[in-house]
């Protein structure tokens, strides 16, 4: 009984292996497929002018809009202390 639990490990080891062995090859395959994609994306984006100044805009507007939140928080917050209630603008 125990050779035949032996063979059956074995064998179920061997399986294991071959899977983990072809899942390894998909893997590569695919990695290689993604690579070059990539290469290929780098070579048709590297002559596309790159523009600092879009990002400084929107860090400025996400900056002036923290702002404006804050002194929301800040009316909302004396609003609630003095009992009066703020009404939104039409």
């Amino acid at each position: 009984m125990g050779k035949k639990k032996d063979k059956e490990k074995k064998k179920q080891a061997m399986i294991t292996t071959i899977d983990a062995d072809v899942e390894i090859k998909r893997l590569r395959k695919e990695n290689e497929e993604l690579r070059a994609r990539l290469e290929r994306i780098a070579e048709l984006t590297e002559d596309l002018p790159v523009s600092d100044d879009e990002d400084e805009d929107d860090e400025d507007e996400l900056i002036d809009d923290d702002e404006d939140l804050e002194e929301e928080e800040e009316e909302e917050e004396e609003g609630a202390t003095t009992g009066s209630r703020l009404v939104p603008s039409l």
